[in-house]
């Protein structure tokens, strides 16, 4: 986390291995996936803040 403005910026980094059974979800599909997941979570934490997304 760091000083932006009024606010803050986060970077997040992450590492995930997918099931390799999971024949239907290549790597693209699933880093899609986990983005959108992690997306949510700092959108509903924004939202819990009572901040807006820049």
């Amino acid at each position: 986390m760091a000083p932006s403005g009024k606010g803050s910026t986060i970077t997040w980094k992450s590492r995930f291995k997918r099931d390799p059974a999971a024949k239907d979800v290549d790597d693209a599909k699933a880093k899609e996936i986990v983005a959108g997941m992690y997306k949510s979570g700092f959108d509903g934490l924004r939202t819990a803040l009572g901040e807006t997304a820049h």
